[in-house]
């Protein structure tokens, strides 16, 4: 594997500063794959820019997890100038994104205050790729809620094994991401709590679920 499978679209965060979210992305793809390139990266400070690349990427064949690295609030993702991509609109460009081709697999929204239950309830109203949505339901601090981020997303896409055989396990997508939410929620139990963290998934009989405010994660785990 020389990729992890993530795409990262980032909006300018502040005018006199440079900070940007690749740093600790390339050190994912270094550890995991070897390759501190192994992901995908884009730009977008206007809607219609941030618009077309998710069509590109959400659709892109060797992406799988699409991270959303920008500035938020209850109604939406926010660029850098100040224009904001709303759930429906965001609900809309990937369905459809899913009708072209079914790729993605993970939604992760870095930004603040926008990854609440309402949300995710939205994106979910219609057929989208993801099987979870993650973010953040508070106004985060950007250090803290890195860690997470990183935490979340190299246990993501490093592959589970057999401790014996050293052989890959197979997993659904839905089985990934309960065993990561579950690790999450042992390793990090506070700044899940004080982020508002949540970890997102449809589930027929119930609705959207997060995951992270269940009990029995290997219950469901074993059900996927």
């Amino acid at each position: 594997m020389s990729d992890t499978g993530i795409a990262v679209i980032e909006s300018t965060w502040w005018k006199k500063k440079n900070t940007s979210v690749r740093g600790f992305f390339e050190i994912i793809a270094d550890i995991v794959v070897k390759n501190p390139h192994g992901y995908h990266y884009e730009m977008a400070n206007n809607v219609e820019g941030l618009k077309k690349a998710i069509e590109t990427l959400s659709s892109t064949r060797d992406v799988r997890y699409l991270y959303l690295a920008m500035h938020g609030n209850a109604g939406g993702v926010v660029v850098h100038n100040r224009e904001t991509l709303s759930a429906i609109m965001l609900r809309n460009i990937l369905s459809k994104a899913n009708q072209q081709r079914n790729s993605l697999k993970g939604l992760y929204l870095g930004c603040c205050d926008f990854a609440t239950l309402t949300t995710a309830s939205k994106l979910f109203e219609r057929d989208i790729s993801p099987t979870w949505i993650a973010g953040y339901s508070t106004s985060v601090d950007w250090i803290e809620s890195s860690v997470l981020d990183m935490l979340f997303l190299s246990t993501l896409v490093n592959p589970l094994l057999d401790r014996r055989t050293k052989r890959r396990i197979r997993e659904t997508e839905l089985q990934r991401v309960c065993r990561v939410a579950g690790q999450i929620k042992v390793a990090a139990p506070g700044l899940v709590r004080d982020l508002g963290f949540g970890v997102f998934v449809r589930d027929p009989e119930f609705g959207v679920r997060d995951l992270l405010a269940e009990n029995d994660l290997d219950e469901l785990y074993d059900a996927a």
